[in-house]
């Protein structure tokens, strides 16, 4: 047992641990081209005898090369790709006292998503919840059923296709 003790002290502090901070680099990673690291598959196979989907696209199929990062000149202008089916939805949404700014998208999901239940026979669950949503947010000071009301108006008058 005092050996083992004598073992253990002889180390000290210095073997285990180090208050000094050491700078650590990893080299990169060689980059080769798959081309230059592809082997024959077990078995003999050829690359003709490998079904289609199972063949590996090599990065030059793609036809893109990493690029470095380019400095823009000028920011982006924002075009709408909202139809005028789309703005007239929008439009009766705000007007039965809606705010649509920042979620419209969302909401025109919404709308022809009445639609789209309403052609099918099924019941719309999203409806109530975007209502719901819309009401918490305080996004209107309408009550959950009314705003569900007018959007599945808005809608209708919107996107909705009769027959």
């Amino acid at each position: 047992a005092t050996a083992a003790l004598v073992a253990l002290t002889g180390c000290g502090d210095s073997a285990t641990t180090t208050d000094e901070a050491t700078a650590t680099s990893i080299a990169p990673l060689p980059r080769e081209s798959l081309s230059a690291t592809a082997t024959t598959p077990a078995g003999g196979d050829t690359d003709e005898s490998v079904p289609a989907a199972a063949k590996v696209k090599k990065p030059a199929d793609y036809g893109i090369e990493d690029q470095g990062a380019k400095e823009i000149t000028a920011i982006p202008t924002f075009e709408s790709s909202h139809t005028d089916s789309d703005r007239t939805y929008l439009k009766a949404l705000t007007g039965a006292g809606i705010t649509v700014d920042d979620i419209e998208d969302q909401l025109i999901g919404a709308g022809v998503e009445v639609c789209r239940t309403r052609a099918a026979g099924e019941l719309d669950v999203t409806l109530p919840a975007v209502a719901g949503q819309l009401v918490e947010q305080q996004r209107t000071r309408l009550g959950a059923e009314e705003t569900a009301n007018a959007i599945a108006s808005a809608a209708q008058a919107a996107y909705c296709r009769t027959p």
